[in-house]
């Protein structure tokens, strides 16, 4: 749980300081996919540190589905409209 937060920590910083730096739509969707990946990573952890119960832990199971899901795709579109922009003169 400790390497995803940092992980994500670390991606959402570059992400930030790249759209500072650039002002891209790609940026602005890859740092939102990057902080909802933390808020999940930090969701996710929580069984781990705290005893949960059924419908607890069940409500949980399901918000973080859909933050991974939003997440990846927010993402996702990021990435390729990072990637296609390189195709353009």
């Amino acid at each position: 749980v400790a390497v995803a937060v940092v992980t994500q920590c670390s991606l959402l910083a570059i992400q930030i300081w790249a759209l500072k730096l650039h002002r891209q739509r790609c940026f602005a969707l890859l740092a939102s996919g990057a902080l909802i990946g933390l808020v999940y990573a930090i969701l996710a952890g929580v069984p781990f540190f705290v005893t949960l119960n059924l419908p607890t832990l069940i409500l949980l199971v399901k918000i973080t589905v859909v933050l991974l899901a939003v997440g990846a795709a927010l993402g996702l579109w990021g990435m390729i409209i990072l990637v296609r922009s390189y195709g353009r003169p």
